[in-house]
């Protein structure tokens, strides 16, 4: 009778054992992908820089108190968003002077600017117009020259009358040639201007 019942005891142990397991407590972790949205992101407007056209303004050469024509560039908003002009400036110390009405660009909105010189003065003058905006470079560069010459004039380098008789006299014609880029102006010549016997 011992022997059954602890025999039927062991058994009932070993069972438990065994299934204690299967109803034990689990933990378990469900991974669900999630799908990747088909429509892209809202793309990032920037503002761009406007165009300046042309990059170099050249006049062209001309003398000393002559009007030189005024030279005209355009500056041109190609960005999707407006854009201020705030300002012109030059870099250097030079004879040029400008007529900007441009404040403010839309989109695709184009302004016209003009340069002019001064002619007082000769000699070459390279300048830089700078165009500040609020455009990522903050500002946009225009090349400038000129060439502004004196009046000039020459004479042959040298007037031979040859063989002359004595009492007797001889005309010389004498040409003067206008090398300058403008009119120039002749007074009337007179014995001082001669020289020799």
């Amino acid at each position: 009778m011992f022997k059954k019942t602890f025999l039927s005891l062991s058994c009932a142990l070993a069972l438990g054992a065994i299934a204690a397991p299967a109803f034990a407590t689990s933990k378990f972790y469900l991974v669900v992908p999630i799908p990747r949205s088909s429509e892209p992101p809202p793309p990032v407007i920037t503002a761009s820089d406007p165009t300046v056209n042309p990059l170099a303004l050249q006049f062209a050469p001309v003398q000393v108190g002559d009007s030189a024509p005024a030279q005209n560039f355009s500056i041109t908003n190609t960005g999707p968003l407006p854009l201020d002009i705030t300002g012109f400036r030059m870099l250097g110390d030079s004879p040029y002077s400008l007529m900007a009405p441009c404040t403010s660009l839309q989109p695709e909105q184009s302004c016209d600017a003009y340069v002019y010189l001064d002619t007082v003065n000769a000699g070459t003058f390279p300048d830089t117009l700078m165009v500040d905006h609020t455009g990522p470079s903050g500002a946009s560069a225009l090349s400038l020259s000129a060439d502004v010459r004196p009046p000039s004039g020459a004479l042959p380098a040298q007037t031979d009358f040859g063989r002359v008789s004595v009492g007797s006299s001889k005309d010389l014609q004498v040409q003067l040639k206008n090398t300058g880029v403008g009119r120039l102006a002749v007074s009337s010549p007179s014995a001082l201007s001669v020289t020799g016997d």
